[in-house]
Order: structure tokens, then sequence, then C-alpha cells
């Protein structure tokens, strides 16, 4: 994640979601685990921050999962003196410390942060990485969040969207891999979400230390100090932003992961 703006309690708690009033159940059932996932996020850490207890269950169940990163995350600090490229160095080294922790594999697209215009480009590497993956699922940012104001996430979903088109056309760079449709889109950080994917503690702890490995971040999105232990803060949080997502959508399990499910793709 990357934010100019000073974290709030209310943000802080929800972690990930906004949820709408009058969020309810869809998709009844959790997902069976996917044997490949795809999770793509804007900048280092918007994967953990949206996913990251769901991730963590996939992988202890087998799922091979690919997180793949699209802008380089050096406009993620407040502090002025920090240059743009070392920080882009530390959350590349960070962004790799969660992925291994995960057991993930990773791939940083390395664009600009706070410019990924250029939707076209972003649209070809995601649906490469899509053929190449083959995911039985893709999850990124939801790009309907009235409440979501940067451009990076919005463009990245987009780009997902317009991926997923042209990575299931046979006609679509035919010496690139073959065509590959995903079984679903699962939409994070979503404001009318539809999908619960059932977590616990053990989860909600993995995706605290996933988080935790983003230290750059303790200030401007977590909201951590140096005097906080900054996993028993974040465990704190998530779980209650798991029990209200939960709450919200009436969900037969007290504690969850909400997104938008899509799945006629």
């Amino acid at each position: 994640m990357t934010t100019n703006e000073q974290p709030t309690p209310a943000r802080q708690a929800a972690g990930v979601t906004a949820a709408l009033q009058g969020a309810h159940l869809r998709h009844e059932a959790p997902l069976a685990t996917p044997a490949r996932a795809l999770a793509i996020g804007a900048h280092p850490d918007d994967v953990e921050l949206g996913a990251g207890a769901t991730l963590a269950r996939w992988a202890d169940d087998g799922c091979a999962i690919t997180i793949l990163v699209a802008s380089d995350g050096r406009h993620g600090t407040w502090d002025t003196t920090i240059d743009g490229a070392e920080l882009a160095a530390t959350r590349a080294r960070e962004a790799a410390r969660a992925a291994a922790l995960l057991g993930a594999d990773l791939r940083l697209l390395g664009h600009p942060d706070g410019r990924l215009r250029d939707v076209a480009l972003l649209a070809w590497q995601i649906a490469a990485a899509i053929r190449a993956c083959r995911p039985d699922v893709v999850l990124v940012h939801d790009p309907d969040h009235p409440g979501r104001l940067h451009p990076d996430h919005r463009a990245v979903a987009t780009a997902t969207f317009q991926a997923l088109a042209d990575a299931r056309e046979p006609t679509w760079q035919p010496g690139f891999h073959a065509a590959h449709r995903p079984r679903y889109l699962a939409l994070y950080e979503s404001p009318a979400p539809d999908h619960a994917e059932p977590t616990t503690d053990e989860a909600i702890a993995r995706k605290a230390e996933l988080l935790a490995c983003h230290e750059s971040q303790y200030r401007t999105t977590y909201g951590v100090t140096a005097a906080d232990d900054p996993t028993a803060t974040l465990v704190a949080r998530l779980r209650t932003a798991a029990s209200r997502a939960a709450e919200r959508l009436d969900a037969a399990i007290p504690l969850v992961e909400d997104f938008r499910l899509l799945d006629d793709l």
C-alpha cells in the first residue's frame, strides 16, 4: 500500500475492506483450495493486506501461489528525506521476505509508483503472467471502490480485467503459452463483497507476520510505532477486521476475509 494520508482508526481496524451497508453473501461456500493462484497488487504489501490470511491457508493446503506487484512503491513514506530509489529497493526486499515466508513466487514489474498509466502494457504483462502461471484463481483490487482514490489500484484492476479477456483468447499472442481461463476472480478491498473465505486465528497470525515483513510501512500504512510489538498489534487489528467482515456478511463463521467473487470469466 502506498498512501500520503494519515491512517485512521477505522482504516486500521478494517485493514482492507470498507464494505457498504447491505452487503450479503451471494457465494455461500468457500472456494476449494486452488492448485494455483495469482495474486496481483499495485504496491508491495497490497496483496498481503487484501488476502494474506486466505493465501496463507491456501499455501498450507498445497496451493502454488504467485504474487505479482505492479509498482516499485517508492512513494510509500511521509519522510521527504528518503531517496525514492532507496525506498523502492527496500520495498523489493520486504516483498521478497514476505513471499518467501508464504512460500510464494514473486514477480516485480517495477513500474514507477503513482504512475501506472499505461494500462495496455500492464494488461499485456498480467495476461502473460496468467498464461505462464495458469492460475485457477486470480486475486486483485476491486476497481469499483469509491473510497480508494489511488490511481494505481484502479489501473491494476482495470488492466487485470483486460488481461483476463486477452489470456483466454487463442488468437492473442498465439506463440506465448496456451490460452488460459481462470475459474474465479476474487476482488479484495471491495465496497460490495459477496463472498467470505473462512479464516482462523492461526491464519490471521500468518497474515500479520507477512505484513510485519514490510517494515517501511509500519507508520504510513499500519499505524504502528517502534514502541509497539508490530506483529501483536497487527494480529489484534486484523482479528477485529475479520470479525467485522463476518458480521457485515452475516456469515456462519466468526472470522473471514471478504471478496467480490466473479465466476463467469
